[in-house]
């Protein structure tokens, strides 16, 4: 009894949480790291590389808790909504990107979170969706799925509207 006692205990000790890196700051390629970190056990972190990537398309929606930085990736939001979404998840952080939003119909907000315990920190976004009104936030923080008071940190972030 001890012996499987001492093998729970030692299975359990050897879960930890790994580090991930997109093979660019593209979609395909973090949606690729996306997917084996939501098969995980969560508390991972998602390195993006840097580099400029235009996106059309939105990320997966993270399910597991995450670090996703960015360091050197310049990410330009062509006409999607929430291409960044936290929907639900505690204890993610995005930190460390350079994100424009084109400024063109279909694209309102950037980043969508809805979880507990989340932080977004020492990113630029330029260009913020309609000088970050109400209506049209670069981040997005609501109650949804559950979630009645998300609660989190924005600090350390700089936003420009360049137009």
């Amino acid at each position: 009894m001890l012996r499987i006692l001492a093998l729970i205990m030692i299975l359990a000790g050897s879960a930890r949480a790994a580090t991930f890196t997109a093979a660019s700051c593209s979609t395909a390629d973090i949606n690729t790291e996306i997917a084996t970190i939501n098969a995980g056990a969560g508390g991972d972190t998602l390195v993006v590389p840097p580099g400029y990537c235009t996106w059309t398309s939105a990320l997966t929606t993270f399910t597991k808790s995450v670090t996703m930085k960015g360091y050197g990736a310049y990410i330009y939001v062509d006409g999607v909504d929430a291409p960044i979404n936290f929907s639900t998840v505690a204890n993610c952080t995005l930190e460390g990107f350079k994100i424009e939003w084109s400024g063109v119909p279909g694209g309102t907000r950037i980043i969508d979170i809805r979880g507990q315990s989340f932080r977004v920190t020492r990113n630029i976004i330029l260009n913020t969706a309609t000088g970050g009104s109400s209506s049209n936030p670069s981040i997005y923080v609501n109650g949804g799925g559950g979630i009645a008071h998300p609660t989190g940190v924005v600090d350390h972030n700089h936003f420009t509207k360049l137009s």
